[in-house]
């Protein structure tokens, strides 16, 4: 296998964090794989360093009448200041949503 100059440093960043042992993904589809074997055959384009998990934490106001969403907030007080309203409080409920996603 051989890599002109240009390949070489195109891959260097995605080398690097394999040789420190960060995971390395391919695309395959429209989605993302993580790679077991490593043979850098594809275009660069199609290689990635994995990303890391993205940490969310959400207030819902959720109506309780109909069971749908009111709003979403990343600030518990404005969840807060939404219950406080007399002709909503009635029927709207705070829930707090914690979860992760890749990017």
């Amino acid at each position: 296998m051989s890599f002109s100059p240009e390949k070489v440093k195109e891959l260097l960043p995605i080398l690097t964090a394999y040789a420190e042992g960060k995971p390395i993904q391919i695309r395959k589809g429209e989605g993302w794989t993580d790679l077991d074997r490593y043979s850098f055959t594809s275009p660069v384009s199609d290689y990635r360093i994995k990303p890391e998990p993205v940490e969310v934490k959400k207030w819902l106001v959720l109506n309780t009448d109909n069971h749908t969403i009111y709003s979403a907030h990343e600030r518990e007080e404005h969840a807060d200041a939404l219950l406080s309203g007399p002709a909503r409080a009635a029927r709207l409920v705070k829930v707090e949503v914690t979860g992760s996603y890749e990017r």
